[in-house]
């Protein structure tokens, strides 16, 4: 009884979920274009970043609206990073050459890593100052600084940047649905087996790499 009550609630809010996200097209066109670019992404098509631009530029206004502070200004971000990264996708731009996969040496990993808990350190305090009843800081701030991190490794083709996504991906699933962004929940589900796919790919191309040198 308590089960089919239980299943009973979660449909008719998916359902509520889902009209909404339908009916809001800034929302469902941001989705569209943020699976796009992922998509593209994985297939190292340079045309990933203009996609993954007007999506972030879209989420901006509909987290912003829905008063999601730290994804707000992950967004603004996003664009710059996704223009940093179209020019350094594109030979003759930023690169004389064309950039090919690689990984990220020992060394450059342990700053990485580094540098990551410093940023996110830093980032979790600005959040809980500026915004002291934030929904989830904690998680909400490491989110942030994972896909902060894992877009400009992305911009450089490091492999490295799809194990991030994933670890933002999984994270992310549970907030939004906690949330009550069910619809947005499935979405990153999504993208994480999107961001499975990449790994395998990118770690194919590094493979042949490896044999024809």
């Amino acid at each position: 009884m308590k089960e089919s009550l239980l299943l009973c609630v979660m449909s008719t809010t998916l359902g509520h979920d889902l009209l909404a996200f339908i009916s809001n097209p800034l929302e469902l066109f941001a989705a569209v274009a943020g699976f796009l670019g992922v998509w593209l992404a994985t297939k190292e098509n340079a045309w990933n970043w203009p996609f993954n631009i007007v999506s972030a530029g879209l989420y901006a206004v509909v987290f912003y609206q829905s008063n999601f502070f730290s994804d707000t200004v992950l967004q603004f971000v996003f664009v710059f990073m996704s223009i940093y990264g179209w020019f350094l996708w594109i030979p003759g731009k930023m690169n004389k050459q064309v950039l090919t996969v690689s990984r990220l040496s020992n060394h450059h990993r342990f700053l990485l890593f580094a540098t990551f808990l410093i940023t996110w350190l830093g980032w979790y305090k600005a959040l809980i100052f500026l915004k002291p009843y934030a929904f989830f800081p904690f998680w909400d701030s490491l989110t942030t600084c994972l896909s902060l991190f894992a877009v400009g490794l992305q911009a450089q083709k490091k492999i490295e940047n799809w194990y991030i996504w994933l670890l933002a991906n999984a994270i992310f699933i549970p907030m939004y649905c906690i949330r009550g962004l069910l619809v947005t929940g499935i979405l990153y589900g999504l993208f994480f087996a999107i961001a499975l796919n990449g790994l395998r790919l990118w770690m194919k191309i590094l493979s042949q790499k490896t044999v024809s040198s």
